[in-house]
């Protein structure tokens, strides 16, 4: 009986140290998020999204690899995506990689409504 409390019991605390986010992580996912927030409302983009040396993006929409400038501007006439299941991998002190799902309703300047946009970023 000792033995099978004992046993529950590392099981307990490997479960919850494994949910356990670290700052970093949390940093990120409130940056994707409040990144998000901004768009929402803002219809477009932060200035400096795109790096200064440019971006290679995979679009969905048969672009598939397109090479992005730093000084692209990104606008809207809708934006209603929704980040989920956010994963964020620590890689070293200074690197990290996110993952993320976002889905609903996306319009691009000119561009046809995608009501159902569903994508991994």
């Amino acid at each position: 009986m000792k033995k099978t409390i004992i046993l529950c019991a590392i099981c307990l605390l490997a479960v919850v140290t494994t949910k356990a986010e670290t700052e970093i992580e949390k940093e990120i996912k409130k940056l994707i998020l409040d990144d998000n927030a901004y768009i929402a409302k803002n219809l477009k983009h932060k200035a400096g999204a795109i790096s200064k040396k440019g971006s290679l993006e995979f679009w969905s929409s048969g672009g598939l690899l397109m090479s992005m400038s730093h000084d692209t501007v990104i606008e809207y006439d809708d934006f209603n995506l929704h980040p989920k299941h956010i994963k964020v991998i620590e890689i070293n002190a200074t690197t990290a990689v996110a993952m993320y799902y976002a889905e609903g309703n996306v319009q691009a300047k000119g561009a046809e409504n995608n009501a159902n946009y569903l994508t991994r970023a």
